[in-house]
């Protein structure tokens, strides 16, 4: 059935794809996947063959945007220090929720460091000093462990 729907809607020649939000998703999706031929010719070979091909490369796409974010964003200085592979981890499984809830917001710098309050009222990174041991250190969550 829904191969037969698809095949539908690839036949139509769409004269004017922006004024549906989904046909503009559908097309964006395809030209990410490096498919456009798809979308120009308006024909696959079947729909199993659409899917096998599309989902592992938007996976891919995924996990390349993961990595480029958390490289290239100073929010990220300490996450890349525990987190440098995606995927679940699995001490998180076994952690009591309690527990779960302070290490999660470590990580993501969901805390109350100067680091990141600084963060909030747009001080520059260089003036976010630490308030435990008013030192000249910046405030973040690598200097407050230790």
């Amino acid at each position: 059935m829904y191969h037969s729907m698809l095949s539908r809607f690839m036949q139509v020649k769409i004269t004017n794809a922006n004024s549906f939000k989904w046909i503009c998703f559908v097309k964006t999706v395809l030209i990410k996947c490096g498919l456009v031929n798809i979308w120009d010719n308006q024909s696959i070979p079947y729909l199993l063959w659409l899917k096998k091909t599309v989902c592992p490369k938007l996976s891919d796409l995924f996990i390349n945007n993961w990595y480029l974010t958390i490289n290239m964003s100073r929010k990220c200085i300490n996450y890349r220090i525990y987190k440098n592979t995606f995927g679940f981890e699995e001490y998180m499984r076994n952690t009591p929720t309690k527990c779960l809830k302070y290490i999660i917001k470590f990580r993501t710098r969901n805390n109350r460091l100067s680091v990141e309050v600084g963060c909030w009222t747009n001080i520059n990174y260089e003036v976010r000093k630490c308030k435990l041991c008013h030192s000249n250190c910046v405030g973040d969550e690598f200097h407050d462990i230790l």
